[in-house]
């Protein structure tokens, strides 16, 4: 499974809105995901998130876009949630910073948030394991 996660710069379509729109984040799969969502990393280091400020919606298959509030430089900015299924067994996965990370669930901590999750990815990093799967170089939306 390949997610791509790329930043741009809203269009028109992304006018007009109570909260306004600063960047788009799209998220693009090499197979169908569900359940997808967003937040924006506050503090890279010991971690903090929040939301983007507007959920996500699919514009094509195997594609999904999401507005955000803030103005994101680069996919480090934010952290994606989502969920696959495979012989009929659903998983729940994270992105950051262009690493997927299947999300433990027997972890300290655990609570399906992309907090937790973000603080999981960071522990397997500066253990050296590295997260589950790094993300491969592919479709292009935006700036990275």
């Amino acid at each position: 499974m390949t997610v791509k996660v790329t930043i741009a710069e809203p269009g028109e379509s992304d006018s007009g809105f109570h909260q306004p729109v600063r960047s788009v984040v799209y998220v693009q799969s090499g197979e169908p995901v569900s359940d997808v969502v967003a937040c924006y990393v506050t503090n890279h280091d010991p971690g903090g998130t929040t939301s983007l400020g507007h959920s996500a919606f699919q514009v094509a298959t195997r594609v999904w876009r999401i507005r955000s509030e803030f103005l994101l430089r680069s996919v480090r900015d934010v952290i994606i949630g989502y969920t696959t299924v495979d012989g009929g067994r659903k998983t729940q996965w994270f992105q950051w910073d262009g690493f997927d990370h299947e999300y433990d669930w027997n972890a300290p901590g655990s609570d399906g948030s992309h907090l937790s999750a973000l603080h999981q990815i960071r522990a397997a990093m500066l253990a050296g394991r590295g997260a589950d799967q790094q993300a491969r170089p592919g479709f292009g939306f935006g700036k990275n």
